[in-house]
């Protein structure tokens, strides 16, 4: 396997794109909607699968777009090279090309999916809810078990629960009145924050589906 694949096998992100590509979205702007992520975020993923061989960039022939002009009402719009006139409309349509691209994950691709979440769910749960989501989807789209899934997000939510700050309230005691809030008032925010994302991940349990459609995992 080669440095570049190595990289990728440790990725949540990457193997969660890879997953969406399988599932049937097919588009950068697709994935970029399904995960809430923008192009910036994107583009670097899936550059480093095509790359990697783990998905082959189809381009589709060149087709024609609509898209509307304004015209003013009464008036007359131009657009032939010839500037012959079109009817008095408000709008009207013209045409332009636009190429059409594909990703479709290789066999390649689909042996990371088959097996690299193995090793995302042995690392257990990094703390970060995004990811953490991202790798028991992944588990239960890939293998169709949705106890791995459910026990991986519960200890996410432990390691949440049984985080303490390194705060010692003794040592703050000492502190010059402007710094002492500021300190306290961090601990009570983090302690906040901690509470607020482990109630999180138990809603993400308690909403996590039952069933993984009989469609649905390594299926291309």
């Amino acid at each position: 396997m080669s440095e570049t694949l190595d990289k990728l096998s440790c990725s949540d992100l990457d193997l969660f794109v890879l997953a969406l590509i399988d599932s049937g979205i097919s588009t950068r702007e697709g994935v970029e909607s399904a995960t809430d992520l923008s192009a910036r975020e994107i583009r670097p993923v899936l550059q480093r699968l095509t790359e990697g061989g783990l998905v082959l960039l189809k381009k589709h022939a060149t087709h024609l777009r609509a898209k509307t002009k304004s015209v003013r009402p009464g008036g007359r719009a131009y657009f032939n090279q010839d500037y012959s006139p079109l009817p008095r409309l408000r709008e009207v349509d013209t045409r332009g090309p636009r190429s059409h691209t594909d990703y479709e994950i290789t066999p390649e691709g689909l042996a990371h999916l088959k097996f690299d979440w193995r090793a995302l769910i042995g690392n257990g749960p990094s703390g970060d809810l995004d990811a953490d989501l991202r790798v028991a989807l992944v588990a239960f789209w890939v293998s169709g078990h949705r106890g791995i899934a459910v026990k991986f997000l519960n200890q996410a939510a432990s390691k949440i629960e049984n985080t303490v700050t390194n705060e010692d309230p003794d040592n703050l005691t000492s502190l010059p009145p402007l710094a002492f809030w500021y300190r306290r008032l961090r601990v009570a925010s983090v302690e906040a924050l901690l509470r607020r994302n482990s109630a999180a991940v138990s809603a993400m349990v308690d909403a996590f589906p039952k069933f993984r459609p009989a469609s649905g995992g390594l299926q291309n």
